[in-house]
């Protein structure tokens, strides 16, 4: 689920607890409940997406709406191992839901990089940084939202001349192959699950604001997104 403070500053990574998938009441998907959640993310430990799924784990434990969370990183190329593997190898999975979103470079190796001086400057979520941020190891350049956030201490792209804004969003998605029962199901879930004092106090804590978006609303979201990024590509001559 797309969050607004997260949407608004350059860095924080957002969970977009969503599924592309038609949206049906909590009562409607009772007679199958999700009891093991296998969460798959494209990504080594340690990065955004690594972050949302285990925020994911420990509110479900929290509020007991499973009975047990098995999290699968499989790390490399942005994710590009790890999806086809979420496609093929758990086709039809009605208790599995991949982690992803927006930027694709891992949030760990890209700090690690950083650290190491292997690299010059990084881009990513800042709540990925924002540990060694305060620590002072790191210093923030600049951030992609429309206008300075409060308790991050740099400037935005737009100030700089950088005519650019970027949101940054993730997302839970279900493999294919999935029933409508398996469906209505899954999003039930995410649909208690984000209704929880459980999980706004993580997403206070990790400087989340959330927006939840279900069903059709977030097919439309993503659609939108596609369309968006695929325009900024061709006009970079990347696409």
């Amino acid at each position: 689920m797309p969050t607004r403070r997260d949407l608004l500053r350059s860095a924080a990574l957002v969970p977009a607890a969503a599924l592309p998938l038609s949206l049906a009441s909590i009562d409607a998907a009772l007679a199958q409940a999700v009891d093991l959640l296998k969460l798959f993310v494209p990504a080594a430990p340690g990065g955004g997406w690594d972050q949302t799924a285990r925020t994911i784990e420990q509110v479900l434990r929290a509020t007991g709406a499973v009975k047990g969370v098995q999290i699968t990183n499989v790390g490399g190329a942005g994710g590009a191992v790890g999806l086809p593997q979420f496609l093929n190898q758990w086709k039809g999975q009605g208790n599995a839901l991949m982690v992803a979103g927006i930027v694709i470079a891992g949030g760990g190796p890209a700090t690690a990089a950083l650290l190491g001086n292997q690299v010059a400057a990084g881009i990513s979520g800042y709540g990925e940084f924002a540990e060694q941020v305060k620590a002072g190891k790191l210093r923030v350049i600049a951030i992609s939202a429309d206008k300075r956030q409060e308790d991050i201490t740099a400037p935005t792209l737009k100030e700089e001349g950088i005519d650019v804004e970027l949101f940054n969003w993730r997302g839970v998605f279900a493999p294919p192959g999935v029933n409508d029962a398996q469906r209505k199901a899954m999003i039930a879930l995410m649909e208690k699950m984000t209704a929880t004092p459980q999980w706004a106090e993580a997403c206070k804590m990790r400087d989340w604001t959330q927006i939840t978006l279900l069903g059709d609303d977030y097919k439309s979201f993503l659609d939108a997104e596609t369309a968006r990024i695929e325009g900024i590509l061709k006009e970079l001559g990347l696409a």
